[in-house]
């Protein structure tokens, strides 16, 4: 995929930057992007790509977007109740209820949209 060698220089040649940025969240994103490259979960959408992390990525983000006090907001869907916390370009769910309204211990992701258009 065409972008996806595209994202890998960018991150190559920024993976030592002169200043580090003063807060972790494009280190995170970073991570996070290299997390759903590898793992081959991404997607396109209509007028995005869509980069889905999980694992240790998508667990320091939600850690982070909690430390900052980042409003959650509750969603049911037929899989279960998630928790969503939003940023710029993306956002983290994490599953709260399984579909029979059991509480649940797995199911946490971060998306990145990148905009295509």
């Amino acid at each position: 995929m065409f972008f996806s060698g595209l994202l890998s220089m960018a991150v190559a040649s920024s993976a030592t930057p002169e200043k580090p940025f003063p807060e972790p969240m494009p280190s995170m994103m970073e991570a996070c992007l290299l997390d759903a490259l590898n793992g081959k979960r991404v997607s396109k959408t209509e007028d995005s790509w869509k980069y889905m992390c999980t694992d240790a990525p998508a667990e320091a983000l939600w850690k982070h977007l909690t430390s900052l006090d980042v409003e959650s907001w509750e969603q049911t869907v037929s899989n279960g109740t998630w928790l969503s916390r939003a940023f710029p370009l993306g956002g983290c769910f994490r599953q709260v209820r399984d579909e029979e309204g059991n509480t649940a211990t797995t199911g946490l992701s971060c998306t990145i949209w990148i905009p295509r258009k």
